[in-house]
């Protein structure tokens, strides 16, 4: 160091000090003018790094007062001294950048990126990218400094959406592809992966000519949302447009892989069923998976009208499926049970199969509709029985509870209500003598030739229900009906003693029958103490039931009336220990539930006895002739209604499997 350098050195730091305080202080000239005479006074005597400094710091001033050409000068000069100082770069930066020079902008940009690192560098490449792609057009020289900042960090969110866009944007559409994977490759929000495999799916099919690519990217999308409609349409278009239908099942079917259990998806679903059964059944002619597409949309949406006739005449033309075909045909039905076509599609389907009784019983029902065609009133005519029938089979516990009940029938009520049966006879029953009987008039009913008698004698036996005591009386009108009395009995009037058919018997029989079954006697025992107490019957069944449930319970939550006490007097005092261990159970079930519809179940009680009467009849016709001269529980219940579940009832698996237990189906 030259002599006299430590005194030069500090006498420029403080006229350098001198400077930066006009500086600070707002006097532009005179920091001007103070900087200029330090590089004159002392320029001999500083470093290069100092000299670069203060003609950085001038250049600085020069920018302040709009000068942008001496400021560039003064810039460059700094620069000359250290091409690394950074100060002077970035001074360099903002003249260009105020003054639109992009072209020079870039290029100190550049340079100045070369003295930076990490995300400094990053950003300044990605800003020289920014104006060479938006002011200047280059979009090649913004890629390179867009990949450039890319070698330096890999996963660079912003750096991989700048290169991404600015090849977008050039139509530059491999570049773009590549750009966006490798955005992809580090992106973790499902959503966003979504929306950038759906650019490359639309970029692969608009502008990269490969649609087996764009069905990939699209298959992606919804891989990460299940939901994207667009995708699905396209993947349908472009699988449509090559007619891959082997590949269209196939997207369908992963799509609805997809959606399993995806609430709110059950629309969508029931939809993507029906392409894809439509799909197999009219392109891929699989008639069996079609079959199945179609089963599994009506478990969706079991009341769609039209795929379940579809779905049936699907069944029907697979070898080994006219169970299902049937099956489908009567659930139509329930729907409708006029419903013309599906009885005449049912005749054809179990007449193909081999399967007589079950077709005779579909030409009964179109019989009673007046529907049938010559050969299917020949067929009917032909096997329908005539005179009586022959020693029959019986209807067991579990049939009874499985298929001759109503299935609507309120299984709970019937339970307490033939635990109580016992206790409510007991409680309101007279003396036959009490009651009006004479004992002139009582038959015997197990060795009575009378053909109601023996009908009776029938029911019972395929009913496995006990014969109550029968009064016949001649010259009293009406038919049928029970007798409050103990034992019980039954009085028959002159409507049933002579001018019926035993078909017509055997409907009245059965009916009668099912009526003393233990859940249905006490109703109709009831029915006569309703009568007696004025109040509507399913007022009093239902304070028996409640009642029933107290006793059997315990009287905890429910609302105890001095009707349901006195009912629970009758119940304690008639309950034998085998009712009460029959009712505990019931009861139990009936208190953890809220109280009965006793009027719905009644009305499904007179149409169990309906059904018991048709299989005891075994003719439709008949059966629907003589539902008007049989007593119901339920006033309200209108014929129509009783005729139309009869229909049903008699093209039903329940009433086939009944009548081969009684033994009186047509052999197959």
């Amino acid at each position: 160091m030259p002599a006299g350098s430590t005194t030069a050195g500090g006498e420029f730091e403080a006229a350098r000090e001198r400077a930066e305080e006009a500086l600070r202080s707002g006097d532009l000239d005179g920091a001007l003018k103070l900087f200029r005479a330090l590089l004159f006074q002392f320029e001999a005597w500083v470093s290069g790094a100092a000299r670069a400094d203060v003609y950085a710091r001038m250049a600085g001033i020069k920018a302040q007062q709009r000068d942008g050409k001496q400021a560039r000068n003064l810039y460059e000069k700094a620069l000359a001294i250290d091409a690394a100082h950074r100060r002077s770069l970035e001074g360099l930066v903002e003249v260009f950048a105020a003054e639109g020079d992009h072209l020079h902008l870039v290029e100190s940009r550049r340079r100045l990126a070369e003295l930076l690192w990490g995300e400094e560098r990053i950003r300044v490449l990605l800003e020289a990218g920014e104006t060479c792609a938006a002011k200047l057009g280059d979009v090649p020289q913004a890629i390179l400094f867009y990949q450039e900042a890319l070698t330096l960090d890999q996963g660079h969110k912003l750096a991989q959406l700048k290169l991404f866009q600015a090849c977008r944007d050039a139509e530059m559409w491999p570049e773009a592809i590549a750009a966006c994977e490798g955005i992809l490759a580090s992106e973790p929000e499902a959503a966003k992966r979504a929306t950038w495999h759906f650019f490359l799916a639309t970029t692969w099919c608009e502008h990269g000519g490969d649609d087996e690519k764009a069905l990939v990217e699209f298959e992606k999308v919804l891989d990460e949302d299940p939901t994207d409609a667009e995708s699905i349409s396209a993947i349908a278009r472009l699988r449509t447009a090559a007619e891959d239908w082997a590949g269209l099942d196939e997207s369908w079917r992963r799509q609805l892989e997809r959606l399993a259990g995806r609430a709110g998806t059950e629309g969508a679903r029931e939809s993507l069923l029906h392409e894809l059964g439509e799909n197999a059944r009219l392109r891929l002619a699989d008639l069996e998976r079609a079959a199945e597409y179609h089963a599994r949309a009506l478990e969706l949406n079991p009341e769609h009208r039209a795929r379940r006739e579809l779905l049936a005449g699907l069944y029907a033309q697979l070898p080994g499926r006219w169970a299902d075909a049937v099956r489908e045909h009567q659930r139509l039905l329930r729907g409708d049970p006029k419903r013309i076509d599906s009885y005449h599609g049912m005749r054809g389907i179990l007449r193909d199969a081999g399967r007589a009784d079950e077709t005779w019983c579909v030409c009964a029902a179109l019989a009673t509709l007046g529907r049938a065609d010559p050969t299917e009133v020949q067929f009917y005519e032909q096997y329908r029985p005539k005179g009586a029938l022959g020693a029959l089979g019986g209807v067991s516990a579990e049939s009874w509870e499985s298929e001759l009940v109503h299935p609507n029938q309120d299984r709970d009520v019937s339970r307490v209500l033939a635990a109580a049966a016992g206790a409510i006879a007991k409680g309101w029953a007279q003396s036959a003598k009490g009651f009006g009987l004479r004992k002139q008039d009582l038959q015997d009913v197990k060795t009575s030739g009378l053909a109601l008698a023996k009908a009776l004698r029938q029911a019972s036996g395929v009913l496995d229900v006990p014969v109550p005591e029968l009064y016949v009386v001649p010259h009293q009108a009406g038919g049928l009906i029970f007798a409050l009395t103990e034992p019980t009995a039954s009085v028959a009037g002159q409507d049933f003693l002579a001018g019926l058919a035993p078909a017509e018997l055997r409907f009245v029989a059965g009916h009668h029958m099912a009526a003393y079954r233990r859940e249905h006697a006490g109703a109709f025992l009831l029915a006569v103490a309703a009568g007696k107490l004025r109040q509507p019957l399913p007022e009093v069944l239902l304070d028996y039931v409640q009642a029933a449930v107290g006793v059997g319970a315990g009287e905890g939550g429910m609302e105890v009336t001095e009707a349901r006490r006195e009912a629970m007097k009758v119940l304690r005092a008639g309950l034998t220990p085998l009712d009460l261990e029959l009712l505990g159970p019931a009861a139990e079930a009936m208190a953890a539930r809220p109280p009965p519809d006793m009027s719905a179940w009644l009305r499904r009680a007179d149409l169990t006895c309906d059904r018991a009467g048709l299989l005891l009849c075994g003719d439709l016709p008949v059966a629907t002739q003589m539902l008007g001269r049989v007593p119901v529980l339920s006033p309200g219940l209108a014929p129509n209604r009783r005729a139309d579940e009869l229909l049903l009832f008699s093209v039903s698996d329940e009433f086939f499997r009944l009548r081969r237990a009684l033994g009186v189906a047509l052999a197959s």
